[in-house]
């Protein structure tokens, strides 16, 4: 009897240290590389005790691998009862879950103060993870991809970039599974995948001493048809098509379902030199008069150039109307002016500015000293005296579509 007594006050001893000691070496896994402790537990559960769990955890897997179990069998907070059990610690969320796994036979039991001391950790360990990096995602045709910009480590150790990546959820960490892809390397596509699903990844950096970093988020949605070249618009930013300078400010705007990259701009059938797209550009026209011809390619984020160029058609005018008559009378009080025969080349005539000189007809529309009594799109105009007025000397000129001016007609009236 006195022995069954001290069998169950032991039984009772045992499961009493339990929680402390379990909460030592789950903690250890954590925040150390490595560790080694002993377990003893009482399985109230089952009804079995259960002594001599000797745990090995790897910080790197998580996992707290129980090698020594009294009767082969042991319960998690008395829940649930299992044969042969390991508890995994998630880094991420600290959750323990259970998976059942065949164990050795029994270990004579330790205490945690048998710890080796070479398990302990160094004072100038590298505990730091590298700095986290900048990651994108490009859909393909059925890929994605990938790119993230270069990270460095404090501690000077070179750095290995981990992926994982799948269709659905993100990946909860880079800790656990096969990634897509493990180096040195700071892009990576992943090919082979279906069409109109979002793939989600995880990248982190991990040092030479196993630190990782959490990660950061990229995504993306593989494409299923062949790609092809952006397509895009040109207009300036006033609306005109005509000019009379060589510089013409556009407003540039394109589309792709992978997004624009680059454009290129020529007045020629090729073009070679691309730059970053812009919506806004101000290109410059080849010499000479005419007609001119500004032709754009653009190229999305997976190297795919317009088939066909974009074009806008404008015009170079540096040249002002020829020609023009003018005609005149006067009658009581008015002097009536009519005009025509102004020539335009390039463009068109849109207005006409009839000015007049006090003592002899202006040498320019623009001349100082001389008064403009008229500008407008018509072609006659009739002067209403405010006083008697004998004498009027008076030029005619047209003025073009982008603001070039002739030399005019003139006429000089007198009244008897």
């Amino acid at each position: 009897m006195q022995n069954k007594a001290r069998q169950n006050q032991n039984q009772k001893n045992q499961q009493n240290k339990m929680p402390a000691m379990l909460t030592t070496i789950l903690t250890n896994v954590l925040t150390t590389t490595a560790a080694l402790g002993v377990v003893t537990t009482m399985n109230t559960a089952c009804g079995e005790a259960v002594t001599d769990e000797s745990a090995d955890f790897d910080p790197l897997e998580g996992a707290v691998d129980v090698v020594g179990v009294q009767e082969g069998v042991f319960c998690e907070n008395a829940v649930a009862c299992t044969q042969g059990t390991d508890i995994l610690v998630d880094p991420i969320d600290h959750e323990d879950t259970i998976q059942t796994k065949p164990l050795p036979s029994v270990v004579e039991p330790r205490e945690l103060s048998d710890v080796p001391e070479d398990y302990e950790i160094a004072a100038d360990a590298d505990l730091i993870p590298p700095s986290e990096t900048v990651a994108r995602a490009v859909a393909g045709v059925n890929e994605v991809q990938l790119s993230w910009d270069p990270v460095s480590d404090d501690s000077g150790s070179s750095v290995v970039y981990r992926v994982f990546g799948n269709a659905g959820a993100a990946p909860r960490s880079c800790l656990f599974g096969q990634p897509v892809y493990e180096g040195t390397d700071t892009s990576f596509v992943h090919t082979n995948l279906a069409s109109g699903v979002t793939y989600r990844y995880r990248i982190c950096a991990m040092d030479e001493s196993g630190n990782v970093t959490d990660g950061v988020f990229a995504q993306a949605m593989p494409l299923e048809f062949p790609m092809i070249g952006p397509r895009g618009a040109l207009a300036t930013t006033t609306g005109q098509r005509a000019f009379r300078n060589s510089a013409v400010d556009l407003v540039v705007s394109a589309s792709d379902v992978s997004g624009i990259s680059q454009m290129c701009f020529s007045e020629g059938d090729t073009c070679t030199e691309f730059r970053p797209f812009d919506g806004f550009f101000i290109f410059g026209l080849s010499r000479g008069n005419g007609p001119k011809k500004i032709n754009a390619w653009f190229k999305d984020n997976l190297g795919n150039v317009s088939d066909v160029p974009t074009t806008l058609k404008v015009i170079v005018d540096r040249n002002p109307p020829v020609g023009g008559e003018v005609q005149g009378k006067l009658r009581t009080g008015q002097a009536i002016f009519r005009w025509n025969n102004f020539l335009e080349n390039e463009t068109s005539v849109t207005r006409y500015r009839v000015v007049m000189g006090n003592q002899a007809i202006p040498s320019s529309c623009t001349s100082p000293g001389s008064t403009v009594i008229y500008e407008g799109s018509a072609t006659s105009f009739t002067y209403e005296e405010s006083k008697y007025r004998s004498k009027y000397f008076v030029r005619v000129c047209a003025i073009d579509e982008v603001g070039n001016i002739s030399s005019g007609a003139t006429i000089s009236l007198f009244r008897d």
